[in-house]
């Protein structure tokens, strides 16, 4: 029987662990797994319980020294990645006869890289997907073993498209799984002429320019909404995320002005178009705009921090 090797976190890794081990009963040998407990977003526990459940090793690791030993302990035909950090150094890679695949979120070869889902929302992208793919050298250029293809609606935020996403992953790698073992699944070369390419995105990315048209604004908010850690602004020296906003109507004013058409918050942007505030944090609470504003600056983006 063929031995796989899991290195994965996050809920879309346990979930897919999960998957794996119904799908290919008795081939996952062992699974790794970060110490990300620090990371709001970490599931650390729920995978010891499934270890514990499901009777499969599990390895928790916290630098990436820690890995090859493993891999080369457990001597795996194949290893799945999905949630995780570390890029995987080709040697490694080389190690495994079937070498390491992982899921990407979006329809390679388009947005290889960092952070794909947010990049598709904020450029507006009606469509997506879920590619499982093996590992190469270069970033996400390997070669495709499946993929799943969603849409995307004009409205939609990233959390309801990362749980759609997760679904097609989990799915998708259930049924490709064992016909990859068996060699009944082949997989497909890329073509690397119709590469697109994602940056890293940091925290400081998050920063709302209020010359930007309202509908791209928008789009940066839905893009950056739970569970990242927000689109942003200040009013004064504080910080405002806002969590969930919509274009409104054509209204006059300087771009960051803040303004109350129909008692509701929103603000002015670089087209003179409005972007309607539903809700918006700042510290700790969360409210309307306006509630959250009270006894602070009425423009915003202008002191404390500049736009970028």
């Amino acid at each position: 029987m063929s031995r796989v090797l899991f290195l994965g976190s996050k809920r879309v890794g346990l979930r897919c662990l999960e998957a794996m081990l119904d799908a290919i009963p008795g081939a996952v040998t062992a699974a790794i797994t970060l110490d990300d407990r620090d990371d709001v977003r970490t599931v650390h526990e729920e995978f010891l319980q499934l270890s514990d459940r499901r009777s499969v090793p599990m390895h928790v690791v916290s630098r990436r020294t820690e890995v090859p030993p493993l891999v080369q302990r457990y001597a795996p035909d194949l290893c799945v990645v999905v949630g995780w950090y570390w890029l995987i150094p080709p040697a490694m890679i080389e190690s495994v006869p079937m070498g390491f695949v992982g899921i990407h979120f979006s329809l390679l070869p388009l947005y290889r890289g960092s952070s794909p889902l947010v990049w598709a929302l904020i450029n507006g992208e009606l469509e997506t997907g879920v590619s499982l793919f093996s590992l190469v050298q270069d970033v996400d250029a390997g070669d495709i073993w499946g993929q799943r293809r969603i849409a995307i609606a004009p409205d939609e935020y990233v959390g309801t498209v990362l749980g759609r996403l997760e679904e097609e992953a989990v799915s998708l790698l259930a049924e490709r799984l064992p016909g990859m073992l068996s060699g009944d699944v082949k997989p497909k070369p890329q073509n690397h002429a119709l590469a697109t390419f994602c940056a890293v995105r940091r925290r400081e990315d998050g920063l709302i320019d209020w010359q930007w048209p309202a509908d791209r604004i928008a789009r940066f908010v839905r893009a950056q909404s739970r569970p990242y850690p927000g689109a942003f602004t200040y009013a004064g020296t504080e910080k405002v995320t806002i969590w969930r906003a919509h274009p409104g109507p054509g209204h006059g004013g300087a771009p960051g002005t803040i303004v109350s058409p129909d008692g509701i918050a929103s603000v002015v942007c670089g087209d003179e178009k409005l972007l309607v505030i539903e809700e918006a944090q700042r510290g700790t609470r969360t409210a309307r705009l306006d509630a959250v504003l009270e006894d602070s600056t009425r423009r915003l983006g202008e002191a404390g921090a500049p736009n970028a």
